[in-house]
């Protein structure tokens, strides 16, 4: 499924407090909502339909009956507080700048949000600026991704999967971010925890695949898009 390009980059290094969406998206054919900084799959648009049995109650004697459209989107309600997040970052090294004797390399992110039966809810290409780090570039995108599923998709219980081990570590307080600008990042992704029910976070190898599932990219795919780097 074809991606739009990533919102243009910032002139200098990214803020680490601009991390709001700031999505304006469109529907295609497909009922994808997407623009220049999303790609977004939600009810009514491009949201795949649960499995039959999942939508269905078992009556008396093995024969089975359909569940209303308010029941169902009841226990979309339910599931929705509970998500799924994947993120990534890339770096692109053919795209750089120097700022006060610091090269810069252009950064994008990836975001990938599922219910808890894995269904997609959101997915997101977001442009990071540039930045020297792909570790600030991974924190970034995280604390994105978690505001995301926070404000705009309610929310309240995340467990998180980066492919990013010393971030995890950080997070988790087994390690220190000794960078300025990564530590203020990290110092915001413990804020927005606060904000949350309930929070995991735990390192997952990285996949280079376009797809996890068809239709739906990977937040490697969606990152590399961001960065203004073709498919590997």
């Amino acid at each position: 499924m074809p991606v739009e390009s990533a919102n243009t980059p910032s002139a200098g290094l990214s803020s680490p407090t601009d991390t709001g969406p700031g999505f304006v998206g469109t529907t295609t054919r497909r009922g994808v909502e997407r623009d220049a900084g999303e790609m977004r799959l939600g009810p009514g648009n491009g949201e795949r339909e649960p499995p039959a049995d999942s939508s269905a109650r078992v009556l008396a004697g093995g024969r089975t009956s359909r569940l209303s459209r308010r029941e169902i989107a009841a226990g979309r309600r339910r599931d929705v507080t509970r998500l799924h997040l994947e993120t990534d970052a890339s770096l692109n090294p053919g795209q750089r700048k120097v700022v006060e004797g610091v090269s810069l390399k252009r950064a994008g992110g990836g975001i990938v949000l599922r219910s808890p039966s894995m269904l997609p809810v959101g997915v997101y290409s977001v442009s990071l600026g540039f930045l020297s780090s792909t570790l600030t570039a991974e924190a970034l995108v995280l604390l994105r991704g978690m505001k995301v599923a926070r404000q705009r998709h309610g929310a309240t219980t995340l467990r998180a999967r980066t492919d990013s081990a010393h971030l995890v570590e950080i997070v988790n307080g087994r390690a220190k971010a000794r960078d300025p600008t990564l530590r203020t990042v990290v110092e915001q992704i413990v804020a927005e925890r606060d904000q949350l029910a309930g929070f995991e976070i735990r390192w997952s190898p990285s996949t280079h695949a376009r797809e996890r599932q068809a239709g739906v990219p990977t937040a490697d795919a969606l990152a590399r898009k961001a960065a203004g780097l073709g498919v590997r």
